[in-house]
């Protein structure tokens, strides 16, 4: 019950912390991947977007890899602040529609 008072829950939260990190680190190369894609020609914009691409999946690989071998960070507190954003985006983003489709103003 008071779990997260103990220090048991630490490691949970380092990992969570590494996570969110993680995925906020991510969309910020997500924005601007986009606004210089934008401005470059199309051959070169679609190398471009897969480098970014890779290199994000590589970020979120390292997040992992790091929580799962140091012993005092949890890979599961890692997993969800890495899945927590695009959760949390993704839910946002179905609200939204269903207001605009039923006329309702946020």
């Amino acid at each position: 019950m008071l779990y997260y008072r103990s220090m048991a829950f630490l490691p949970f939260m380092l990992g969570l912390a590494l996570g969110s990190a993680v995925s906020i680190a991510k969309v910020i190369l997500v924005d601007r991947a986009v606004d210089k894609a934008l401005s470059m020609d199309r051959s070169r914009a679609g190398t471009y977007v897969g480098a970014q691409y890779l290199l994000r999946m590589l970020l979120t690989a390292a997040a992992l890899i790091i929580s799962a071998v140091v012993p005092w960070m949890s890979i599961w507190g890692a997993a969800a602040g890495v899945l927590a954003f695009q959760i949390g985006i993704y839910l946002v983003q179905f609200r939204s529609r269903g207001r605009a489709g039923s006329g309702h103003q946020p």
